[in-house]
């Protein structure tokens, strides 16, 4: 079902050695990312390595922040935040090792993989209280770190009558600790001081395994299970002190048939999984899940085809999320879990249309997404204090279209691309409903000259809305020029 099939026809080489090396950093400021993957080969044993680091640390940046608090007795008052320092940090590690042995029947692989992510902000704000138009100083710090550890087993073996095997194995370790220091003071004398300190733990293996039979004219059954096995433990310290801890297993088995009659392709299988969570001190879930999925398409000629999707999965909650632990936010606001989430279903179904009209490539692509009982946000008075929980809602919605139009304008010099889309929100909670819409548009120019190449490229806005929020997305412009010789490339640009 792929829009394009390229045949490699490799030629294993006996040894070697080849190292590549890119990086991108900006100038003025701490931006920047870089790459370093190598590869050795002796015979029938190649190793591989691939590193990368991303490295984001703006010289300023600027938040303005207005909250408004409607007490049970009718009082409502706004806070207003002028930020005097608002900085940020963002520095990416990893790191893969691979080996692999292959020959005409079998292939194997081993990859140890390493991934470090950490994230800081270090914010400073007069804040003013229209309540009694008094004015404090706040000061919040946050700081997350997530290594992961992870080793990937992989095997593949092809039998006769044209059957394959295929058996994954990967286990994980995922290590996070978020730190947050929130301190408020009134004529330099301090009314807030909160700390929290989350550390996580989540061991975790995964299990595939997978069989496929090719017939006449590519028809292929497929059939597998997957089975998932988690264990996690959070504990919260500093103004709050806890131990939550979860067990989780998803095992999920399907079949699988794809064809072709004529110019109709086809997928279908049904699969059915089957999902245990249990939080130490709260009741158990357990369910069946119906999991069927197609895919229909029609090829009208060699470069023009239409194509349907449809499939049903699940998502089930965070330990995070069903944690009923109190974390003070300030002195009004506070974040707690909900243990009563269940895991909910994901209906979503796509159709998209391709064809060329000689110089010419047009795209189009839609597709829905329907959430029932979503677990989202909301917030809840209690006490005069303000709790941000989490609940399975009514239902998320979502309706994505654009039409991607690309030509090479001047033949084996300039190729522009263009595409113009919009995305539909509906967020219907328990106790509220929200919709939103925008429409977006991103474009790119490419240019060829012997060795010498450049690049324009912009994109407005896409926004997501998810409970009620709004995340606004980035609209920037990149331009960019590059010499391109046998072995390197060096090129500069303004973003």
């Amino acid at each position: 079902g792929v829009d394009l099939v390229i045949n490699y026809i490799l030629k294993r080489k006996v040894s070697g050695v080849s190292v590549n090396l890119n990086t991108t950093n900006a100038i003025t400021t701490d931006f920047g990312d870089s790459r370093i993957n190598g590869n050795f080969t002796h015979k029938k044993s190649p190793f591989s390595f691939n590193y990368t680091f991303r490295s984001r640390k703006p010289t300023k940046m600027q938040v303005d922040e207005t909250q408004t608090f409607h007490f049970e007795d009718g009082t409502v008052f706004s806070h207003f935040s002028d930020y005097y320092r608002a900085k940020l940090k963002e520095k990416y590690h990893n790191f893969n090792l691979n080996y692999n042995l292959a020959d005409d029947k079998f292939y194997f692989s081993a990859t140890m993989r390493y991934s470090s992510i950490n994230d800081g902000r270090d914010m400073g704000s007069l804040q003013r209280t229209t309540a009694n138009d008094s004015k404090t100083d706040v000061r919040s710090k946050s700081d997350s770190r997530v290594n992961t550890p992870s080793l990937d087993l992989y095997y593949l073996r092809t039998l006769k009558k044209k059957q394959t095997i295929i058996f994954n194995l990967v286990g994980t370790y995922i290590n996070s600790d978020l730190t947050q220091d929130y301190r408020e003071f009134l004529n330099e004398k301090p009314v807030a001081d909160i700390v929290s300190d989350v550390e996580g733990n989540k061991y975790s293996v995964i299990m595939e395994g997978v069989y496929e039979k090719e017939f006449e004219n590519a028809n292929r059954l497929t059939a597998g299970f997957k089975y998932m096995n988690a264990y996690t433990k959070n504990t919260y310290m500093g103004t709050e002190n806890s131990l939550t801890r979860m067990n989780q297993y998803d095992l999920y088995g399907y079949i699988e048939y794809a064809g072709k009659l004529n110019k109709f392709n086809y997928t279908g299988g049904v699969g059915l999984s089957y999902v245990h969570n249990k939080q130490k001190g709260e009741d158990e879930y357990n369910e069946f899940i119906f999991r069927p999925k197609v895919t229909l398409q029609y090829s009208f000629n060699p470069v023009t085809y239409l194509r349907l999707k449809g499939e049903i999965s699940n998502t089930p909650p965070s330990l995070a999320d069903m944690s009923a632990v109190d974390q003070h936010m300030d002195t009004l606001q506070i974040r707690r879990g909900n243990p009563t989430l269940k895991p909910y279903y994901n209906y979503y179904t796509e159709l998209s249309f391709s064809t060329r009209l000689k110089i010419l490539n047009v795209y189009f692509y839609t597709s829905y997404n329907y959430n029932p009982d979503m677990i989202m946000k909301e917030i809840r008075r209690e006490h005069n204090k303000f709790i941000h929980t989490f609940d399975n809602q009514k239902n998320w919605q979502k309706l994505n279209s654009e039409l991607t139009l690309s030509a090479e304008v001047i033949k084996n010099f300039l190729r522009l691309s263009i595409t113009g889309g919009v995305n539909r929100y509906l967020s219907n909670e328990n106790t509220y409903a929200h919709s939103h819409t925008n429409f977006y548009y991103r474009g790119q120019a490419i240019a060829t000259y012997k060795k010498f190449s450049a690049v324009i490229y912009a994109q407005s806005v896409n926004n997501r809305f998810y409970d009620e929020t709004l995340n606004v997305g980035e609209r920037f412009q990149d331009l960019s020029v590059a010499y391109n010789a046998d072995k390197f490339s060096i090129g500069a640009g303004l973003l």
